[in-house]
């Protein structure tokens, strides 16, 4: 157990000292509850702890999943973002960093509801020699039960995640033999996860798997105090999210050793590390909470690992197949039959037919896809064969059955993978449709970037409630959802639900947090409300809507397209 408040500080104070960091006998934290500073909802605790020598500044959430008003569910970002830009797109309660990087995309692994978005490093190389790895992997399985685990991919499907009992057996002198399914395991109810690594602690006993995960000679250092970011789990479905802060005279940073005796005095039986240093970050209520580095500058990073209202999960329809439309299939119509449209040279197309491209222009180029829904929401998707000639801006729009919404992806980026356009609301009955025009721009003056490209669209239907996931069906209490549609122009619906009568405002703000107009300011009755909201005066762009009520305050980010 760990003691908290002030009445037992001085058992806290044995305790500590005597098993907390093994590598410092004098070393006392003192944890804080601040929970009530936050205004954070029942079964969502937010404490700060203090040691004066050596220095260190520390923060953890403790989050109750047993109460079921709230998962953890990581999010890939399309696009680098800051940690606090992607926690409040997704309306996160609290939020930190996820796994590793480089300058090409996540290196760890991504796994959003049923979708590998990113996998973990299958190999290494150090000093000329090749080092197969298994990677830390924090999973979250369909009854909401987590495990951390090593993983290794054998392809990019949820089918292709293999987990092992012990991770592979490297040394810093000598590589292991690369990992085998037979030796491994399938998960049978995976839902999401995260990746990282090393793992801190495993079945209760601190277990670092620094040099077995290839860690050494990548900076994470092993001995040195420095930023760091973990995720753990009691026995008791409590989750612990815990951040280091470093580059203040108040933190010079924590050792993995350091961290891992952290998480176990806080009851974790299973924890493990994440990205540090510049990284290292902690969002509430989609604002930044901590100092990464001593400042306010967040480094932009592909995911988060955030607490989130349990409606916010999104799972396919049980039974439903998806709908692709390939261009070589009726429901797909070119423009001037085919007219300036050309097969791609590049190899990475969906499916038998090439991938068309066209020169970017002023939309008058297009390609029109008709799909056979049946009524309902959909996630859309879309696959095209990236290169450094293409655009960065191809415009998708999506014509649904609130109006059209209008997505421009990178098209250098992302190639023969599906990359998710959001989720709409369609008719059915054929009345939806989908188009890629060639109304798009290079990035700069002389830039090679002078094709779109078309080729598979997929709609995957969603489920309206969460029945094919183990979850209690009580309400959540207090929530602000995601506007829709988003991208809009000019209307847009803003939905809350409150659990009591009270005063509600909803303001909106430019992206830098300037005010510009209140929306609703009144009382309202407990219950789900809905409200328009007319951006006709506003320029195109982001833009933040907050909700402010006495059960608490919530922010989300929606775009504006003229």
């Amino acid at each position: 157990m760990i003691f908290h408040s002030t009445s037992v500080r001085f058992f806290a104070i044995i305790y500590l000292s005597l098993s907390f960091f093994s590598s410092s006998a004098n070393a006392q934290i003192i944890w804080t509850n601040i929970t009530t500073e936050q205004k954070l909802p029942d079964g969502i605790k937010l404490f700060s702890g203090k040691q004066n020598s050596p220095a260190m500044l520390a923060y953890y959430a403790e989050i109750d999943l047993k109460q079921k008003e709230y998962i953890i569910h990581p999010y890939f970002s399309e696009t680098f973002q800051s940690t606090s830009a992607i926690a409040s797109d997704k309306g996160a309660i609290i939020a930190v960093n996820g796994g590793y990087f480089s300058t090409s995309g996540s290196t760890s692994a991504v796994v959003e509801p049923n979708e590998v978005k990113a996998n973990n490093i299958a190999a290494l190389t150090r000093n000329g020699v090749v080092f197969p790895v298994t990677r830390s992997f924090f999973a979250i399985n369909n009854d909401q039960s987590l495990s951390i685990d090593w993983i290794y991919h054998f392809s990019d499907t949820m089918d292709g995640i293999f987990k092992y009992a012990n991770p592979t057996p490297n040394t810093t002198t000598s590589p292991a033999a690369a990992p085998r399914r037979e030796n491994g395991t399938t998960y049978e109810k995976l839902l999401m996860g995260l990746g990282g690594g090393p793992t801190l602690i495993k079945n209760g006993v601190i277990r670092i798997t620094h040099d077995e995960e290839v860690f050494f000679g990548s900076g994470i250092d092993w001995t040195n105090p420095r930023a760091r970011t973990a995720v753990g789990f009691t026995d008791d479905q409590k989750l612990i999210l815990l951040i280091v802060e470093e580059g203040t005279s108040s933190s010079a940073g924590a050792t993995l050793q350091q961290v891992a005796e952290m998480m176990l005095a806080l009851g974790a039986k299973q924890a493990m590390n994440l990205d540090g240093g510049g990284s290292t970050t902690m969002a509430v209520r989609g604002s930044l909470f901590n100092r990464p580095q001593g400042g306010t500058f967040q480094r932009l990073i592909p995911s988060i690992l955030a607490v989130v209202p349990s409606d916010s999960l999104k799972v396919a329809e049980v039974g439903y197949e998806p709908v692709i439309i390939d261009t070589e299939m009726k429901e797909v119509t070119f423009s001037n039959n085919g007219q300036g449209w050309s097969s791609t040279a590049n190899s990475g197309y969906y499916g038998s037919s090439v991938a068309q491209i066209a020169l970017i222009g002023d939309g008058s180029t297009y390609v029109t896809y008709k799909p056979t829904l049946e009524t309902g929401k959909y996630q859309v998707y879309g696959w095209w064969v990236s290169s450094s000639n293409r655009a960065p801006n191809t415009p998708y729009t999506i014509f649904h059955a609130n109006g059209q919404a209008v997505q421009r992806v990178n098209q250098q980026l992302n190639n023969s993978r599906w990359v998710s356009l959001g989720i709409y609301d369609f008719k059915g009955m054929g009345l939806d449709s989908l188009r890629i025009t060639n109304n798009a721009s290079a990035s700069s003056a002389g830039a090679n970037q002078t094709y779109i490209v078309a080729d598979a669209i997929r709609f995957v239907k969603m489920a309206t409630t969460t029945s094919q996931v183990v979850l209690n069906e009580k309400p959540l209490s207090f929530s602000l959802k995601q506007n829709y549609p988003n991208p809009f122009n000019p209307s847009t619906m803003i939905e809350f639900q409150i659990k009591e009568a009270h005063m509600v405002h909803i303001k909106i703000y430019d992206i830098t947090g300037r005010y510009l107009q209140t929306v609703l300011s009144e009382r309202m009755a407990s219950g789900t409300h809905q409200i328009s909201f007319n951006g006709s005066g506003l320029s195109s762009g982001a833009y933040i809507f907050r909700m402010e009520t006495p059960e608490g305050i919530q922010s989300r980010i929606m775009s504006f397209v003229k």
